[in-house]
């Protein structure tokens, strides 16, 4: 019973490690495979988990959208660049989230 305490926090640990990997090769197959599309951000928003106005550094929650081949997709990513604020004043735009926001 005593090792399968500390057994579960090595597979957990080693799960996340393998999806992350596994998130990271796509985002770079992704880039480097991928064609750009012309698209807008729609919402830019503080994420709830992390809200509050003394959080300077809470991560900002951006959503785009873009036409790719006829078909029309959403997309969204999180950051805490402050730059991500202006975000909504900006139109329509090249949508490549490189390089990441993150």
């Amino acid at each position: 019973m005593v090792v399968l305490f500390p057994a579960f926090f090595v597979l957990a640990g080693f799960s996340a490690l393998v999806h992350g990997i596994l998130q990271a090769q796509r985002t770079l197959r992704a880039s480097r495979l991928g064609e750009a599309d012309e698209g807008a951000f729609f919402s830019v928003e503080r994420d709830p988990m992390c809200a509050g106005e003394k959080n300077r550094g809470a991560p900002w929650i951006v959503k785009y959208a873009f036409d790719a081949n006829g078909q029309k997709g959403e997309g969204t990513l999180s950051t805490t660049e402050e730059t991500a604020r202006n975000l909504n004043k900006v139109g329509p735009s090249i949508d490549t989230v490189y390089p990441p926001f993150k």
